[in-house]
């Protein structure tokens, strides 16, 4: 089965280690690199384009509300993960995956994924 790459974005250390911990046990995705800034993953995600973003929205200089328009053409698909109740009302663009409250559990991750799998399959 093929595995697709992402990238996890959030200024909370326990909130990317949680992430990642997810999604080491997650057998269809493989984790390129952590980001604690969307102003630090720009680049990578230009160059290396993962398939999927999992970002935090409420950081400093850039929120991830705001990283699609940053990238443009080249947003991959993303899943909001999000400490604040309001957001999980936030109109989604059609890049937009799920908004999930955290802390994320395993199973409520993993649904997010199985979506993102299909979405990512038909483009």
């Amino acid at each position: 089965m093929k595995k697709f790459t992402c990238i996890i974005i959030d200024d909370e250390a326990a909130g990317r280690e949680l992430i990642e911990k997810h999604i080491k046990r997650h057998d269809g995705y493989e984790l390129l690199k952590s980001f604690e800034s969307a102003v630090s993953a720009l680049d990578f995600i230009r160059e290396k384009a993962p398939d999927l973003i999992l970002s935090d929205i409420d950081m400093p200089q850039l929120s991830g509300l705001e990283l699609p328009a940053k990238l443009g053409n080249d947003c991959p698909f993303i899943i909001y993960i999000t400490g604040n109740l309001h957001h999980l009302k936030e109109p989604k663009g059609e890049q937009v995956i799920d908004c999930l409250l955290k802390p994320v559990s395993f199973e409520v991750l993993s649904q997010a994924l199985e979506i993102a799998t299909k979405r990512l399959f038909k483009s």
